[in-house]
């Protein structure tokens, strides 16, 4: 039955997803390739690569990608020039270990609420000796409680998910094995939450309730998200986490 939901909430998606402003945002993207410090000889794994919008940047500056996904659907939307593609859940056995140089995972491992710290391992044992996970997760704006409970029952309107908070990702790597854990903060402007609920796949009446949860924040959410009404949209600044580790 979760197999089919899933399939189901992933097909929904694929429709707009590269309609998504944070899908192909440049200056996160190219936050995202620096934290990977490619090299032209890397062999670079791309995990719940979506419509493969890292995958492509990433094939520039490397020797060869290869992108997985749980979702055909979403695969089917993306372009796999140069790329191999398969169709995979991180948490189930496939690859050999020590054959990646680079393991990505853009926004990726908040839908992972069971057994996070397997796929963990899974990419872990994966890298090579001195090979490095970037990992890029939106996060509350604020560890604030009273942010952070906001924006956990926020999203929860729109899917399962986990929330990070700003040390959680750290906490995860250091405890399955990883190394040199460093972070990067990234913060998107102008991020319309009216056209990410649009394009998100959600029933009219869910992206009311978000913008109405928006619309009647406390101050100090409001605050805190620099949150603005323009032309009667809303815009916010969200916060995102670039987090590279090594093996």
């Amino acid at each position: 039955m979760k197999e089919n939901e899933d399939k189901r909430f992933w097909h929904i998606r694929s429709a707009n997803y590269d309609k998504l402003y944070w899908v192909n945002n440049q200056d996160y993207l190219d936050a995202i390739i620096k934290a990977g410090e490619l090299k032209k000889n890397n062999i670079v794994l791309d995990v719940g690569t979506g419509t493969g919008t890292v995958a492509q940047k990433v094939k520039k500056y490397v020797s060869h990608v290869v992108a997985v996904d749980i979702s055909n659907s979403m695969l089917k939307a993306g372009k796999w020039d140069g790329i191999s593609l398969i169709k995979w859940d991180i948490n189930n056995l496939l690859f050999a270990n020590n054959i990646f140089d680079k393991v990505f995972a853009r926004m990726v491992f908040h839908h992972i609420l069971d057994e996070l710290d397997r796929a963990l391992i899974r990419c872990y044992d994966m890298l090579k000796d001195k090979g490095k996970i970037i990992i890029a997760e939106g996060i509350p704006p604020s560890d604030d409680k009273e942010v952070v409970d906001w924006y956990t029952n926020m999203f929860k309107l729109k899917e399962k998910r986990r929330t990070f908070k700003s040390d959680d990702l750290q906490y995860y790597l250091e405890k399955n094995g990883f190394i040199n854990v460093k972070t990067k903060i990234h913060y998107m402007e102008d991020f319309n939450i009216n056209n990410w609920l649009i394009n998100s796949g959600l029933q009219k009446s869910k992206q009311n309730e978000i913008i109405d949860m928006h619309t009647s924040a406390s101050d100090k959410i409001k605050k805190t998200y620099n949150m603005r009404i323009i032309n009667g949209e809303c815009i916010v600044r969200t916060v995102n986490l670039i987090v590279s580790a090594e093996k």
